[in-house]
């Protein structure tokens, strides 16, 4: 086994079915050696990626795509749609919503059908 910073850990404890424990004391990914392919493990991972609290909107926005939030919004709210405009967009996913429905049923119903001819024959 590697340790992240490339040393070659040795300490190492087997259970008695066959597992091994080891005592990771460096953080970051642990290279272990294999027969077959080497693997990684990832140990002590940072505590500030599990952090859940609540994101700010704009500090994702600007990390996420390296632009001015600021700017993002002031442009998108100088191209307001009007609720035709918007209706028109919505119109084809409707269409599709209900193509799907139709086509749910019609599996459904032709998958009955052929279980029944199954189970009579």
């Amino acid at each position: 086994m590697d340790t992240p910073g490339g040393a070659r850990l040795t300490d190492h404890q087997q259970t008695s079915g066959g597992d091994l424990i080891i005592n990771a004391r460096e953080a970051g990914f642990y290279r272990l050696r294999y027969q077959d392919l080497p693997e990684l493990a990832a140990v002590n991972l940072d505590p500030r990626e599990s952090d859940l609290t609540r994101l700010n909107i704009d500090e994702f926005m600007t990390s996420v795509t390296g632009a001015d939030p600021k700017a993002v919004s002031a442009s998108s709210a100088e191209q307001k749609l009007s609720d035709e405009e918007l209706e028109s967009k919505q119109r084809v996913w409707w269409l599709m919503l209900i193509t799907a429905l139709i086509l749910f049923t019609a599996e459904a119903i032709l998958a009955r059908r052929i279980k029944m001819a199954k189970v009579i024959n």
